[in-house]
């Protein structure tokens, strides 16, 4: 996948997944095999994973990602 492509599915994974709790978004752009990890804790697949972000959503409404960055290059 060239560096841009691959810089603008992280926007927009961030975008649609994160800030908009999108759950259609979050199948489009994972696997079935995907897998969450996060500092130690056990990892999640996707089920629980938009469970989780649902419950994000849900106790903080105003949740927003910012993303300053992206490195894709080497």
């Amino acid at each position: 996948m060239p560096t841009g492509d691959a810089k603008a599915l992280v926007r927009e994974y961030v975008e649609e997944v994160w800030n908009r709790g999108d759950s259609t978004a979050f199948d489009a752009l994972t696997t079935p095999s995907y897998t969450y990890y996060l500092g130690g804790q056990p990892g999640r697949d996707r089920a629980s994973m938009k469970q989780f972000i649902a419950m994000i959503h849900a106790a903080f409404p105003d949740w927003r990602v910012q993303t300053a960055q992206v490195i894709a290059e080497g």
